[in-house]
């Protein structure tokens, strides 16, 4: 389905970001352009879909603002988080109405939601950043910038990638230990949807495959 953007007459390509709910492929926040005749010749607007983004409302609360990260709680797609520079908004109604509840400062980076946790809050950018009270308030946690980010779904584990190496978190993100060193940087961190001890990571030169998560 079309869901928006394309190129402006600046040559601008939208939409810059959406997110669809894990649990209802119906319900869409997408973060696109508007055009129009005057100078720039577009606004960028945050939307909501309810039909697989066959129609979208505006959320005019924003006007016009570009969003580096969107995300929906896998565990109750109400509660919803984006991020516009460094203030980081909610809503508890499916995207209808936010409110911002914090601020990181030079924040440019993107957001995950924990699957158990809803009040567990990742900002990604050159640091990783953990909310544990809903994204009110965040807490430095390391200075690395990672690629990927992959929750294993029975139990607090996360495993994460900067450069050629490969961390794992035990406790929801907390604290993190690296668990191994590949020979090139690891563009792509997935686990086997059958079996979640089984864990690829692909490079430039190959792929990898490890069988104890």
């Amino acid at each position: 389905y079309y869901i928006g953007g394309g190129h402006s007459n600046s040559g601008y390509a939208l939409p810059p970001a959406f997110y669809i709910s894990p649990g209802d492929t119906n319900f869409i926040l997408i973060n696109t352009v508007v055009p129009h005749d005057q100078n720039p010749p577009y606004d960028i607007r945050l939307f909501y879909s309810y039909d697989n983004g066959i129609t979208r409302t505006d959320i005019p609360y924003f006007q016009s603002k570009s969003f580096t990260g969107i995300a929906i709680s896998t565990k109750n797609d109400s509660v919803n988080f984006a991020a516009a520079g460094d203030t980081i908004f909610k809503s508890t109604d499916r995207g209808v109405y936010w409110t911002p509840v914090s601020v990181i400062p030079f924040f440019r980076g993107t957001l995950r939601i924990n699957p158990f946790d809803t009040s567990i809050v990742y900002a990604l950018d050159d640091s990783l950043f953990v909310s544990s009270d809903g994204a009110n308030s965040f807490n430095y946690i390391l200075n690395k910038k990672f690629t990927n980010f992959t929750f294993k779904y029975s139990d607090s584990t996360i495993l994460a990638t900067w450069k050629n190496k490969l961390y794992r978190s035990s406790d929801s993100g907390f604290s993190w230990n690296i668990i191994d060193s590949l020979s090139d940087s690891i563009n792509v961190l997935d686990n086997d949807p059958e079996n979640e001890n089984i864990v690829y990571a692909g490079t430039n030169t190959g792929l990898y495959r490890s069988t104890d998560g």
